[in-house]
């Protein structure tokens, strides 16, 4: 069947992703040059994570003779979500606001003893045939369980928010745990962490995702 692959129709893997049939069989409109750009990035990256924008742009330059521009590698890496991982430092997918208010790390020797005490959340992005997706997930930090998880074309926080009202239809924790990126400080997100009075907790570093 053409709507089958590895042995598993789209309906199957529509339902494997919870997303909808008609999500699985659009195609975007996209720009074939950024794709081809974005996928050497992605090779370059994978061997290379403590290579930033001038060390890519090198790279496309010599190795994919890729005509490309400082400006244009940043955006396209922006829109991937990386960045160079360096000491104390590291990938983040989704970047601080300084306008959005933080919260305070509570998980310091704290025992994690029992199923939905702690929560962890967080993205990472995926290389499919048109580009990149990104995944969210919510993990049961006592018994690693996945509750949720979300995939989506960009960063935008209503995914996040999807991903998390997803797990509250299934249970609820005592400490929802993030880094302190956009999606997790944005005023969406943490209003219904309050509204369902989950206590949140912000470890202030970058997880490295990918």
């Amino acid at each position: 069947m053409a709507d089958r692959q590895f042995g598993i129709t789209l309906v199957r893997q529509a339902e494997l992703l919870d997303l909808s049939r008609s999500s699985i069989c659009y195609e975007p409109r996209v720009n074939e040059e950024d794709i081809l750009i974005m996928n050497a990035i992605d090779e370059i990256y994978k061997v290379s994570l403590f290579y930033g924008h001038r060390r890519i742009l090198r790279d496309l330059r010599e190795d994919y003779d890729l005509d490309i521009d400082k400006k244009r590698t940043i955006s396209l890496m922006k829109d991937m979500g990386l960045e160079a991982v360096y000491p104390r430092k590291k990938l983040n997918l989704s970047d601080p606001n300084a306008l959005h208010k933080k919260f305070p790390y509570l998980l310091n020797g704290l025992p994690i003893v029992r199923p939905n005490h702690v929560w962890g959340t967080g993205i990472t992005y995926i290389r499919i045939k048109n580009g990149f997706a990104y995944l969210t997930a919510i993990l049961d930090w006592f018994s690693r369980y996945v509750i949720a998880r979300k995939l989506a074309p960009t960063l935008e926080t209503v995914y996040s928010v999807q991903a998390l009202k997803q797990a509250l239809e299934i249970t609820t924790a005592e400490i929802h745990n993030s880094d302190q990126g956009v999606q997790y400080t944005d005023k969406d997100y943490t209003a219904v962490l309050e509204e369902n009075k989950i206590r949140i907790s912000m470890d202030g570093t970058r997880a490295v995702h990918g």
